[in-house]
């Protein structure tokens, strides 16, 4: 049996199962380097360009679970196929507000 561990910030539904969040969020570690400076209003507005540095709050790989992770931190996941995320896209189910309640399907690195 596969165990889903939630490294969201939020409850994730996928099918009919809810996960609750696990407390240990995944997150990718975001460096920035200032490239140059405008002026808007004369205001000085600095341009950065965001360089990814890794990933925090993954646990290391156990056998028998997966980890369901932010969509973002999967392009930084892609060595390992026990992370996954909800998949957002049409397929997902969603309320009246355009929210989404649930996922069918899950997408890997």
């Amino acid at each position: 049996m596969t165990v889903l561990i939630n490294c969201t910030k939020h409850p994730v539904t996928i099918a009919s199962t809810t996960v609750a969040p696990s407390g240990n969020v995944a997150l990718v570690i975001m460096n920035k380097e200032v490239l140059d400076s405008i002026v808007v209003d004369g205001v000085v507005v600095p341009v950065v360009r965001k360089i990814a540095g890794g990933i925090e709050g993954l646990p290391k790989p156990k056998d028998g679970v997966i980890y369901v992770v932010p969509a973002m931190v999967l392009p930084y996941t892609s060595d390992r196929g026990d992370v996954m995320a909800p998949n957002t896209d049409e397929t997902a189910i969603r309320n009246d507000k355009g929210f989404v309640q649930s996922v069918v399907e899950v997408v890997v690195g």
